[in-house]
């Protein structure tokens, strides 16, 4: 099946995680140049030693909050190589659980200056030069936390989440005149690093009430990363897909 991604560049944050570095894997796979970006330089190698074509891909190790850094790199992309066409905002991070009474400032701020303010530094630069090409597809990796809210005590992460969502919808508001995409992906409880500190009974918890009785692994939302870069979701914008089992409706 051709999806039409061949030949365009992409640009993944948090490729150095197991959701941005599946995402990364499936573009490059399907012959897109991707630049991988994260702070994790040693994840970065790690993702791009294991790409079927490690010709078509650049590490770029970058903060995402720093938002003149964020502007460099991807203006210095646009300018010497060419505009990215596709753009998955991956990276992320998730607090400890804290109840909401017990949460310091600076721990909610932590998580949404990377969640939030992190995706709208990459989306502000990206849609420059998007809107001047007339065409590009935004994928932003949400949760099910900021759909339906997080009974873990994570009201910190939930909420940046939330905010995610929003900035996808109002984003793909302004940019559809402009022929560019902007999509979200809303994971459930996914095998990563990011779960990785969970209890075991929390896990458990959460397995009993996922109708396709499983937790998640990262190939479950690269598979759909990569539907709402191709040409598949061409008549799409604005969307929060969930790919969490069925959780958040059961």
């Amino acid at each position: 099946m051709e999806f039409g991604v061949k030949g365009k560049v992409a640009l993944v944050t948090g490729a150095g995680g197991g959701i941005g570095g599946s995402i990364a894997q499936y573009l490059n796979q399907e012959n897109a140049f991707v630049y991988l970006i994260d702070r994790d330089e040693k994840g970065l190698n790690d993702v791009l030693n294991n790409l079927p074509n490690q010709e078509l891909a650049k590490v770029i190790p970058l903060d995402i909050t720093d938002y003149n850094a964020v502007k460099t790199v991807i203006d210095d992309i646009a300018l010497n190589h060419a505009t990215p066409e596709i753009v998955v905002n991956a990276a992320g991070i998730a607090g400890l659980n804290t109840p909401i009474f017990q949460l310091e400032e600076e721990d909610f701020n932590r998580i949404v200056k990377v969640n939030l303010n992190g995706t709208y530094n990459i989306i502000r630069h990206a849609s420059l030069h998007m809107v001047e090409l007339g065409r590009g597809k935004i994928i932003n990796i949400a949760s099910m936390a900021g759909v339906a809210g997080s009974n873990l005590f994570q009201s910190h992460y939930a909420a940046s989440k939330g905010g995610v969502i929003s900035l996808t919808r109002s984003v793909a508001k302004e940019l559809g005149p402009k022929g560019i995409n902007v999509n979200a992906i809303a994971p459930g409880v996914i095998e990563t690093q990011m779960i990785a500190g969970m209890k075991s009974e929390a896990k458990q918890d959460y397995f009993s009430k996922i109708p396709l009785q499983r937790i998640g692994n990262p190939e479950d939302v690269g598979k759909v990363a990569l539907f709402l870069a191709s040409d598949l979701s061409i008549y799409m914008t604005g969307q929060i897909l969930n790919v969490d089992g069925g959780i958040v409706m059961a």
